[in-house]
């Protein structure tokens, strides 16, 4: 008889160290209770106090439940704890490469915070006032905790407007409010602004997959037209060189990296078929999982079968930095030698 994976990884979590089994049970779903673990790992006498991976496990929970006022919170124990600069709210990678006036505090970025209703919308038209001077702007949405229909319509019409109007906007940290989108407008065609706001979402994004079924989802709760894909204005921001210091080149033509993302649930998850497909005809096989928020122990199970199955076929496959709990999680399976973790690090 087979066990339960949810069995199976209740068995393994007792046997972990806390770090780990915190994020067992992230994996699971249960915030809650991993933060718990966490916070008693880095309390005095916890064991775990002066472990930065446990530290940054909870910097990375809170980041996914986009709980910047416990993040700012921990960041403040952090540095008094340990006597080292905490991270700031928002990954490196994300920002590293935009221009002063579009980092945090700049005259280009913007971070709705709370609740996004019609009030907080509304504090965002000074981004059309302000286009006149930027070509790109950066909206950073990662301190939205909830959402209205109106607070949605009305942000939809402005990133509309900004299209038009020819500026780009770079979006960050919208991965959970495009969690609430989902799951407000799903089957509800009388409540357009949560679906304008996710279509828009996508369009900057560039995720026509994602656009394409939303739309027609859309077009069939409405009783109307599904919207057709506009690839958004993309911002012209110079990108860092890296010198090459192979005698051949790393990478095949085409994309470097196959770039995971949001919740990933499942043993038949569909971007482990994307994932398949990817690494087919290359050696290097490079999968980003910077923005991949949780993976569940059933599709971690699958994705290291994977892995393993891509290794012992003589490639390469770098895992690049996903947050302290995926890396936690991942820890606790045999990966093969030629599997290769690259961590974020505090």
């Amino acid at each position: 008889m087979q066990i339960p994976v949810d069995v199976v990884s209740s068995i393994l979590a007792q046997a972990l160290p806390l770090p780990q089994e915190a994020a067992m049970l992230y994996a699971h779903g249960r915030s809650k209770d991993a933060a718990g673990a966490l916070e008693r790992a880095i309390a005095p006498g916890g064991g775990y106090e002066q472990d930065t991976d446990a530290w940054s496990m909870l910097f990375d929970l809170h980041r996914a439940e986009a709980d910047w006022r416990a993040f700012e919170q921990l960041a403040a124990r952090f540095e008094a704890t340990l006597g080292l600069a905490a991270p700031a709210w928002l990954a490196e990678e994300e920002t590293a490469h935009l221009p002063p006036e579009m980092q945090h505090g700049g005259n280009a970025y913007f971070d709705p915070i709370g609740v996004l209703d019609d009030d907080a919308a509304a504090r965002l038209e000074v981004m059309r006032r302000r286009a006149g001077n930027h070509s790109a702007l950066h909206l950073d949405l990662s301190k939205l905790t909830d959402i209205q229909a109106e607070g949605c319509l009305r942000l939809s019409q402005t990133l509309r407007y900004l299209c038009a109007n020819g500026n780009s906007v770079v979006i960050t940290g919208g991965d959970r409010l495009m969690r609430l989108l989902r799951d407000a407008a799903e089957g509800n065609g009388s409540v357009p602004g949560y679906w304008f706001l996710l279509l828009d979402l996508y369009q900057l994004r560039g995720m026509q997959t994602e656009f394409e079924r939303t739309a027609l989802e859309y077009a069939l709760a409405a009783g109307t037209t599904p919207p057709s894909w506009q690839p958004g204005i993309r911002p012209v921001i110079a990108p860092r060189t890296v010198e090459e210091k192979r005698d051949e080149p790393r990478y095949q033509h085409g994309p470097e990296d196959i770039q995971l993302r949001g919740i990933m649930a499942g043993a038949a998850d569909p971007q482990l078929r994307e994932l398949e497909a990817f690494a087919a005809e290359r050696q290097y096989v490079n999968i980003n999982l910077a923005r991949v928020a949780r993976m569940d122990f059933a599709c971690a199970t699958s994705f290291s079968t994977q892995l393993n199955a891509l290794a012992a076929s003589g490639k390469t496959v770098r895992l690049i930095r996903p947050n302290a709990l995926v890396g936690g999680l991942l820890a606790s399976f045999e990966l093969a030698p030629g599997v290769t973790l690259v961590e974020q690090r505090i």
